[in-house]
């Protein structure tokens, strides 16, 4: 894990993502080639969307 994924999940923890997120536009994915593990993975939002979190997260730190 890197310096900046510590930093994301402690932000996370924090923070509800409702606050930046409208999750009524959301939608189902499906990913059927998934297998079962026990390795963290990271998942990456489009680049909108993290750019609009980052921002929000940055305006109130």
């Amino acid at each position: 894990m890197t310096p900046g994924e510590n930093d994301e999940r402690r932000f996370w923890q924090a923070h509800d993502s409702v606050e930046y997120m409208n999750w009524s536009e959301a939608e189902t994915v499906v990913l059927p080639v998934l297998k079962p593990s026990t390795k963290s993975i990271s998942l990456r939002p489009v680049a909108g969307v993290h750019t609009g979190a980052a921002q929000a997260a940055g305006a109130q730190a």
